[in-house]
């Protein structure tokens, strides 16, 4: 890959599946929120994912994807690469993302803007899941995520919920996620998910959130659906820069 030389830059970091409806939008949101450089590792299904990414890598050097054709989903381990790669390009911060979250600066602002201006080296960033773009949960997620200073060997939590860097702040940072876009989509992700996790994650009790659906018939998914449209809600549009028009 070609590297930019940037200073004091911010790499957003990613691994993508099925993200067709979505990445564009992402794309054009975590670059609108400063980040110097966007690396995705893609696992290329065949629903136009990669088609988007090439295109954006064409236009725009700031975006590089890589194929990821490993039979599991080793996210974690993916994640600790792009870092790594990310430094190498001159990265200070990273931001281990995935596709459907949107980051933002909880006091206005830039995310570049808001880290610029942190002393720490690390930032955990509340993640609020959204029905849609203009409607979330009223509860944030009970496991943040987190945005670091690069030091060498990090090691990444699956989901990036901690990293071993010390110290940590909140309320700099946080999150929007639209987590599931629809039913199908719904199913289609606790199907994909489950199939590529590794043997080594599930021992463990990775992805715990899917693994408990996985032997579950589509019309009880429909129930555990219903139960999701049941919590309460309110009105929040996520924060973006981008232009959406």
């Amino acid at each position: 890959m070609r590297c930019v030389a940037f200073l004091a830059m911010l790499a957003v970091v990613s691994t993508s599946y099925r993200e067709s409806d979505l990445i564009d939008t992402w794309i054009q949101h975590t670059l609108s929120e400063g980040a110097d450089l966007i690396l995705v590792a893609d696992k290329m299904a065949p629903d136009g994912t990669r088609d988007i990414l090439e295109n954006w890598a064409d236009l725009d050097e700031r975006v590089v994807w890589f194929d990821d054709d490993q039979d599991a989903h080793r996210q974690s381990w993916w994640t600790e690469r792009l870092a790594d790669i990310a430094h190498e390009c001159g990265a200070t911060w990273i931001c281990p993302l995935d596709v459907d979250e949107f980051v933002y600066a909880t006091h206005g602002g830039t995310v570049a803007n808001a880290i610029a201006e942190y002393p720490g080296s690390k930032l955990f960033m509340r993640v609020w899941q959204h029905l849609d773009w203009t409607t979330r949960y009223a509860d944030h997620h009970r496991m943040p995520k987190c945005c670091y200073r690069w030091e060498p060997d990090v090691r990444i939590e699956m989901g990036a919920h901690n990293v071993s860097v010390g110290g940590g702040e909140y309320d700099v940072l946080d999150i929007r996620e639209l987590k599931y876009r629809n039913f199908e989509h719904y199913v289609q992700k606790i199907a994909d998910r489950n199939a590529t996790l590794e043997p080594a994650a599930r021992s463990r009790g990775d992805g715990a959130h899917h693994l408990w659906l996985e032997n579950k018939g589509r019309q009880e998914l429909e129930i555990e659906w219903q139960k999701m449209l049941s919590v309460q809600t309110i009105a929040d549009p996520i924060p973006s820069h981008a232009n959406r028009g």
